[in-house]
């Protein structure tokens, strides 16, 4: 059975819009159902192949399920590629944390999304995010419990172990010609990111730091990653964990790439990403 979805628009605090889709289990539920919130990767969108298949099935199991685009990602709410060039280009690290923090806060206050805040329970929250995304959810998961604000878990698909992913003389590069280009190996776009990326993580790199959050989140925080992702190999999630002297579970998929094989457009569920799912299943609800 696939469960009812729509789709919803709100403006972060920059006047940027937020576009979410919202899957309800069925039957309607009355309050107190649990949200999940997830979060796409680096050049990735909310209907990316499996995050439709993760949020029915999330759903299918009572939870109330959100998937969001940041505002930056250059695809407008609608498309599968990047169209608004300049967005993409100028997307950063701390853009990416406001908004999600933008959208939780606007839950109980913005119209459009009255009929999530109608059932779900304000005190519990899992947020789960791929690549990039999972990097992201680590940050926003730690500021919360810091703030006070409620928390319950956080869940890195393939997540990545550090924000540095270049080398010092490619930052060098992008320092001087001011933006840094990338292949979006889909859509076969180059796609520039301006220097502000960097500029904005140095400013802010205490707030991002993911040794930080990883402390910060202690029993809260669980991994899923692939044993031969070629992107975020395991070894740097490893490494963070050995860095920030925490014992963060960790669940290893053999044989598997970084979208756990998933492609887009999808056409199958790989088994690799019905393990993910059944996996992260059993962490947010034990």
């Amino acid at each position: 059975m696939v469960l009812p979805e729509h789709t919803v628009s709100i403006r972060n605090r920059d006047q940027r819009l937020l576009y979410a889709t919202i899957t309800l289990p069925t039957p309607a539920p009355v309050g107190g159902v649990p949200l999940v919130l997830l979060l796409h990767g680096f050049k990735g969108f909310r209907n990316w192949a499996f995050w439709p298949v993760a949020a029915q099935g999330l759903a299918q199991q009572g939870f109330a399920v959100v998937r969001l685009d940041f505002a930056l990602n250059g695809m407008c709410g609608t498309n599968d590629r990047v169209i608004a060039l300049e967005d993409f280009a100028q997307n950063t690290l701390m853009n990416e944390v406001h908004d999600v923090e933008d959208f939780l806060e606007a839950i109980t206050q913005e119209s459009e999304l009255a009929t999530l805040a109608a059932v779900v329970d304000p005190e519990t929250l899992h947020v789960i995010g791929h690549s990039r995304g999972g990097g992201i959810a680590m940050v926003v998961g730690r500021r919360r419990l810091e703030q006070g604000k409620p928390l319950t878990t956080v869940t890195g698909w393939n997540s990545v172990g550090s924000w540095e992913r270049i080398g010092p003389h490619q930052i060098d590069q992008w320092r001087q010609q001011g933006y840094y280009v990338v292949q979006h190996a889909r859509t076969q776009q180059e796609l520039r990111m301006n220097y502000t990326y960097v500029e904005s993580y140095l400013e802010h790199r205490d707030e991002l730091s993911l040794q930080r959050a990883v402390a910060g989140l202690g029993d809260r925080l669980h991994f899923v990653h692939a044993e031969t992702d070629l992107t975020v190999p395991l070894a740097e999630v490893r490494r963070l964990l050995r860095d920030a002297d925490r014992a963060t579970t960790i669940d290893v998929i053999p044989g598997s790439t970084h979208t756990f094989g998933m492609q887009h457009p999808i056409d199958h569920v790989t088994p690799a990403f019905a393990q993910v799912l059944t996996l992260t299943v059993q962490r947010l609800t034990s």
